[in-house]
């Protein structure tokens, strides 16, 4: 019975959002270094179980007073802002949203983001209290097409 727990909670924390593809929600335009317009993709890694010695280390953003406590709760501009204040900080790649709003990430993030292992502490895209809701990003010139979910 523990195996089929632990394959199930593997499914829905690790390969679901792994299958999540590129919509409009997915992409944020900002500015390169130059002024240039430039988007950043990103997509749902997984939900990992974060500690007071951080996995992310570097809390570079605070998006917690954008949320509308609503019953149509979205999470995207929070991870919007996430994705594109990671890039303009020049964290490689990764970032982690934690405790609704807080966005996390550092130098070595591709190392350290599943360190203490996956949680199922993360909800709408976002981690909850000592959890990181993990996303992987990159930046490109042309905007990316859109695929519907």
């Amino acid at each position: 019975m523990m195996k089929i727990f632990h394959l199930v909670l593997v499914v829905f924390c690790v390969i679901l959002p792994l299958s999540v593809r590129s919509t409009d929600e997915t992409i944020v335009s900002s500015k390169d270094e130059k002024g240039n317009k430039v988007y950043i993709t990103f997509e749902a890694v997984g939900c990992f179980v974060d500690k007071e010695r951080r996995a992310l280390r570097n809390m570079y953003y605070d998006g917690r007073a954008l949320i509308k406590w609503t019953d149509r709760f979205d999470a995207t501009d929070v991870i919007k802002r996430c994705a594109e204040n990671a890039y303009r900080q020049a964290f490689p790649g990764m970032f982690g949203v934690q405790y609704y709003g807080e966005c996390w990430s550092d130098g070595s993030a591709e190392e350290r983001y599943n360190m203490y292992g996956v949680s199922t502490n993360c909800e709408h895209g976002l981690g909850k209290d000592w959890a990181n809701m993990v996303y992987r990003y990159k930046v490109v010139t042309a905007k990316p097409v859109s695929k519907s979910l």
